[in-house]
């Protein structure tokens, strides 16, 4: 099987992470359950994944949710930015 090349695998991870996010039984969840859910399993794609949702969270595609008391304090969970109408996506 031929490999993809960078872009276009880079292409199909946000696609990939954003048909995750999109889902409704995701509310929140860390880049590990994320990298799990789509088959990110190397180190290098977990990576990647934690990336992109760092620049979904900058860009306020997805917020960051409040740590939690049975949290640990340095895991990161993400949720979707819900719109006035309650779609996911941008809030204008």
């Amino acid at each position: 099987m031929a490999k993809l090349s960078a872009k276009k695998a880079a292409a199909k991870l946000k696609e990939q992470v954003s048909a995750y996010i999109a889902n409704p039984t995701a509310s929140t969840f860390n880049y590990k359950q994320v990298s799990h859910a789509i088959g990110a399993d190397t180190p290098a794609a977990q990576r990647s994944v934690a990336l992109l949702l760092a620049e979904l969270a900058f860009d306020g595609d997805i917020v960051k949710s409040p740590p939690a008391n049975s949290r640990p304090r340095n895991a990161t969970m993400w949720q979707p930015a819900l719109s006035c109408a309650g779609q996911t996506g941008k809030t204008a």
